[in-house]
């Protein structure tokens, strides 16, 4: 069943993170983006107070759980460390295996 909502609305954040739950199951997804945060920190040389500084979050301990899976990011901050990290967010959101955001590498990668 496909639900129709406008995009960058609330019910749209609401609908990704039910369909996430669904198709990754819940805790499963937090542990993934997490290892995938911390893949990118790692690739980057970055450390994780780093990244919360260079995408303005006023907590450093966020990112911490982000890595551990304890909790994930929003979309919005999806975005922001994919840019900070210039890796891609299908790649944080494991929906490829390749980090780059070079479109025509990742054609080959994938």
């Amino acid at each position: 069943r496909i639900k129709r909502v406008q995009p960058g609305t609330r019910h749209a954040f609401n609908l990704w993170k039910i369909q996430s739950d669904e198709i990754y199951g819940g805790e499963r997804v937090n542990q993934m983006i997490g290892e995938r945060i911390q893949s990118a920190l790692k690739l980057r040389n970055v450390k994780q107070t780093e990244l919360a500084t260079g995408i303005g979050l006023s907590q450093d301990n966020t990112v911490s759980y982000w890595c551990s899976g304890k909790r994930k990011p929003n979309i919005e901050q999806i975005i922001q460390v994919a840019k900070f990290l210039d890796v891609s967010s299908d790649y944080l959101l494991g929906l490829s295996d390749v980090p780059t955001n070079d479109i025509q590498l990742k054609a080959v990668c994938d």
